[in-house]
């Protein structure tokens, strides 16, 4: 009997973290590459597939944002000297 209870326990348990790791994989925001259009991580720098700039640092305040931002929506800085390093090399 008391085995048949620990099995019980173990399948359950097993079918939670199941749906626990189900859970935690859906919670990982993504969004689209603006140069090759394919899903990437939103903590990236550059982008996996294609190598195009994603995001840069603001050089005021250190915070990352798109790349498509003119002004740091941190601290409100004037951004590009990211943009423009990857430009020229």
């Amino acid at each position: 009997m008391l085995l048949l209870v620990l099995i019980i326990l173990l399948v359950i348990l097993c079918l939670i973290e199941r749906e626990f790791d189900r859970k935690v994989e859906q919670d990982i925001p993504e969004e689209n590459c603006r140069k090759c259009g394919k899903n990437v991580a939103t903590d990236l720098l550059i982008c996996p597939h294609c190598s195009s700039l994603l995001r840069e640092h603001c050089s005021c305040c250190g915070h990352s944002k798109l790349i498509a931002y003119r002004h740091c929506p941190w601290c409100g800085a004037n951004g590009g000297e990211a943009r423009d390093h990857y430009a020229t090399s």
